[in-house]
């Protein structure tokens, strides 16, 4: 009787173990899935944001181009257009704003600057073209009267430039977009896979040998 007692508490022990390393480990999983899909989810968030600061970018240049088409329209008329000026500086300071957080990061916008190399080299190209017009911009606005004409063309040609690169940065940031909610779902699955592991070990090593024993035991 006694040893029956003995081995009855060791069974008990071993089924106490495996029952804590059966509910430990589904915590385990759990945890992970929501970290997991949290990090994801952040990532998802940020890349869209960068998608959409880049995409006003482009809107942004074309804005200024439009204001530099109508100065250079006055200008030939020997009309004022301090007006056009007023809007160009305006758009100035928001295109270069979002450009800098674009490159630097910014808790504004809630970005971070770009990990990803293919697109950390395709704004180190935008960069000089960034440089060049905004040169051109503060020229102009810096002395309106003087090397108007000049400093209009380049801001045209400049935008165009800057138009087609950003045009390019979408595209590489839906790229990463896509390859992110690739990744998810690949873990995702992993992490299904890994519980459906864990129960079918769960009912080999501890559900079973206890039904069995209840089975016995009524036997």
């Amino acid at each position: 009787t006694i040893h029956l007692h003995k081995l009855f508490m060791a069974q008990k022990e071993n089924y106490s173990k495996y029952y804590a390393l059966f509910i430990s480990s589904i915590l385990v999983l759990i945890l992970l899935a929501q970290g997991v899909i949290s990090f994801q989810l952040n990532q998802h968030s940020e890349t869209g944001m960068a998608m959409h600061v880049s995409g006003r970018q482009r809107t942004l240049a074309q804005t200024l181009a439009k204001s530099a088409s109508q100065i250079r329209v006055k200008a030939g008329k020997d009309e004022s257009f301090k007006e056009e000026l007023k809007e160009l500086k305006l758009t100035r300071q928001k295109w270069v704003d979002s450009h800098m957080a674009l490159i630097n990061g910014s808790d504004i916008y809630q970005l971070s600057a770009p990990d990803d190399k293919t697109i950390s080299e395709k704004f180190a190209t935008i960069n000089p073209i960034f440089v060049a017009l905004k040169k051109q911009l503060d020229g102009l606005l810096g002395e309106p009267q003087r090397d108007t004409d000049q400093h209009l063309v380049e801001i045209l040609k400049l935008t165009d430039e800057y138009q087609l690169m950003m045009s390019e940065a979408v595209y590489l940031y839906s790229l990463q977009h896509t390859s992110q909610i690739n990744t998810q779902r690949w873990v995702g699955w992993s992490l299904a896979i890994l519980t459906i592991i864990v129960l079918i070990l769960a009912f080999m090593f501890l559900i079973r040998p206890l039904l069995n024993r209840l089975h016995d035991q009524n036997i």
